[in-house]
């Protein structure tokens, strides 16, 4: 952690933070990460229409493609799980509410994000910043789940955040 750290305090740009960043998540054994934001659309309150931007991820092309396509956002579990909370959470500890929710969570498994640990850092006004790493090998669920895992990846979050 100490090594992501100073290696984020010496980035003079984007791309060098983008590159210690991404060496930081295979160091936790994690093989994706993907960096989101979104807020509510100006006037029509917090709970709804909101606008989702990524603002970096390495997830596969073609899951990105569907997941715009599909307007997967609005149907995704790891994004209605991070509106309700401010710790981080693994996904297979979410709560499925429908079956547009599952099919979003079996494809992104066969798109290769099989276990993911998501960190949302909540803003004023409704506004999220959502880090999420994700693995293809189902045993990372066993990595994402330590404490030390959770703290450094809390970390890595809120340094990439600031």
């Amino acid at each position: 952690m100490r090594a992501f750290i100073e290696e984020a305090n010496q980035a003079d740009n984007v791309a060098a933070l983008l590159e210690a960043f991404e060496r930081a998540v295979g160091r936790l054994s994690f093989d994706h990460y993907s960096l989101s934001y979104w807020e509510a659309v100006a006037g029509t309150g917090s709970a709804s229409a909101p606008e989702h931007r990524v603002l970096a991820s390495n997830y596969p092309d073609h899951w990105v493609s569907r997941y715009l396509h599909r307007d997967y956002f609005r149907k995704d579990p790891v994004i209605r799980h991070a509106r309700a909370t401010a710790t981080p959470y693994q996904w297979r500890d979410l709560q499925v509410d429908c079956q547009s929710e599952l099919i979003v969570l079996e494809e992104a498994r066969d798109a290769g994000l099989r276990e993911g640990l998501s960190i949302p850092i909540h803003e004023p006004w409704g506004k999220v910043f959502l880090t999420t790493l994700a693995s293809r090998r189902p045993d990372c669920s066993q990595v994402a789940a330590t404490a030390q895992t959770r703290t450094q990846a809390q970390v890595m979050a809120v340094v990439f955040h600031s």
